[in-house]
Parts: structure tokens; C-alpha cells; sequence
């Protein structure tokens, strides 16, 4: 059994990773859409190569990497050890253990991508939503797979901007230790973060429903396509840049996060 201190320090390190990787990639979504910086694609894989890029890049990368990797292993210890107490006799909580894993698949991939990156092998060319498509279309039932990822994307959304709507999150902060300043900036920045990734979301889930409908694995997409996707509306650079603030948002919510978060050994 793992001890609840140490589930607490892999957590707060999940978080820190999280804050530094939305408040750049919000950042970098904001230049674009001011400056229409095509060849620098606001991305995971941009944010990595502009963290090894600065004085000691390498170990901030590697540092974000195992933050990132904690993250991983903190929402498989939520899905497997049930941190959160929930019912499993309510369909609700057993959808969020399964979210738990699914989000500890995300972030494991996004850590796998850091390392390419730190390592040197990574392809900021590679579109991993169209692979993702293109491989599974090559399967029995692929369109339906493809589909069916599309419909969790897009339930996923939907639960973040519930999250906006409700502000339902500051239920797991430790509000006692909470300046009232602090409760109302993190109430603040999680909604309009929440806001911001369910937008995001609704467009890569309906991108991958697209692929499947078509049968066409290019019609997939992820951030990249989400956020070129707005800002090719009318007044999309407005939008990208509001979209870029929210993610940036989030990022700061995650830094309260990382200190107030209720977690096993930090009840």
C-alpha cells in the first residue's frame, strides 16, 4: 500500500507539471492569434521544444516529464485505489474511474511526447489524431472505434463545461487553508479554464466523428486543428486569443491545485 504522503507528493507534482504546460501552451495560443505565427503551432510539442530551448532546458523538460508521469500514476491511484470514495453502485462514479484511467492514458502519452522531444526524436510534424484514425480505420469496426472516441471526447467536453457552469471543483480544495482572495481567483480561473478546454474539446470530438462518418482519417484532428478551427471564424483571432486566455487560466488554477488540492495525505 502505498502511503498517503507520498500519493500526496506524486499528486502536488502532476499538478505542477500541468500548470506550467497550460500556462505556456496558453501563452503561445494567444501570440498566434495575434500574430498569425503559422509555422509555430500552438501544441503540447511546441511547449516542449520552447522548454528545452531556454538556459537549462533540459532538465525543466525532464522536470516537466516527471511531473507529467506523476500525473499519470496520481489519476491511476484515483481509479484503482478509489482516493475519492466513490459509490461504485452509481453509474456516475464508476464513469469517473474509467475517466481516471483514460486520464492517466492522456497524460501518459503527453509524457511519452515530452521524452521523444527531450531525447531528440520527437516529430513536431507527426499528427497524432490522424494516425490514431488512419490505424484504427484499418480494423474491424474502425469507423465505429473512431466514433466512439469521438462520443467520450465530446462527453468529456461536456462534463468541462459543467465544471464551468457549476464551479462543482472547489469542492476539492482544502478551503480551510484558503484566503478568500485565493477561493476567488481559483473559482474564477477554473471556470473560465474549464470553459476554454470544453470548447477546445467539442471540436476534436467532433472532428473524430467527422473521420468516421466520412471514412476519412485527415477530417481527424486535435488542438492544433481545434485552434485553427476558431481562429478561421469571423473574428476567430478575438476567439483564439479569449480561448488562449482561458487555457492559460487553467494553467493558473492548477498551480492552486498543486497547494490546495485535497489528496490522501492532504485531507
Amino acid at each position: 500500500m502505498i502511503a498517503s504522503t507520498t500519493i500526496s507528493y506524486i499528486a502536488r507534482a502532476g499538478y505542477g507539471a500541468k500548470t506550467i504546460v497550460y500556462i505556456l501552451l496558453g501563452i503561445f495560443v494567444i501570440t498566434t492569434a495575434f500574430t498569425f505565427l503559422q509555422s509555430e503551432e500552438p501544441t503540447q510539442d511546441h511547449v516542449f521544444r520552447t522548454l528545452l530551448e531556454q538556459p537549462f532546458g533540459w532538465y525543466l523538460l525532464a522536470g516537466v516529464v516527471c511531473g507529467l508521469v506523476c500525473y499519470m500514476l496520481w489519476r491511476l491511484i484515483q481509479a484503482f485505489l478509489n482516493t475519492e470514495n466513490l459509490d461504485m453502485s452509481k453509474a456516475g462514479d464508476v464513469i469517473t474511474r474509467a475517466f481516471f484511467v483514460l486520464s492517466a492514458t492522456i497524460y501518459g502519452v503527453g509524457a511519452w511526447g515530452a521524452t521523444r522531444v527531450l531525447i531528440g526524436t520527437g516529430n513536431s510534424e507527426k499528427d497524432s489524431s490522424k494516425q490514431v484514425s488512419q490505424e484504427l480505420m484499418q480494423q474491424a469496426w474502425g469507423e465505429w472505434l473512431v466514433a466512439a472516441i469521438g462520443t467520450g471526447i465530446l462527453i468529456f467536453s461536456f462534463i468541462q463545461l459543467k465544471h464551468a457552469w457549476k464551479a462543482d471543483f472547489m469542492e476539492k480544495f482544502n478551503t480551510h487553508y484558503m484566503r478568500d482572495s485565493e477561493m476567488h481567483i481559483s473559482r474564477i480561473a477554473g471556470r473560465l479554464g474549464y470553459l476554454a478546454r470544453g470548447i477546445v474539446y467539442i471540436l476534436v470530438g467532433a472532428f473524430f466523428i467527422q473521420a468516421a462518418i466520412e471514412l476519412d482519417p485527415s477530417e481527424a484532428g486535435g488542438l492544433k486543428e481545434a485552434f485553427s478551427t476558431i481562429l478561421n471564424q469571423r473574428y476567430g483571432q478575438y476567439g483564439l486569443a479569449a480561448t488562449g486566455a482561458g487555457i492559460a487560466m487553467f494553467g493558473i488554477f492548477c498551480g492552486f491545485e498543486t497547494i490546495y488540492r485535497t489528496t490522501p495525505g492532504n485531507r
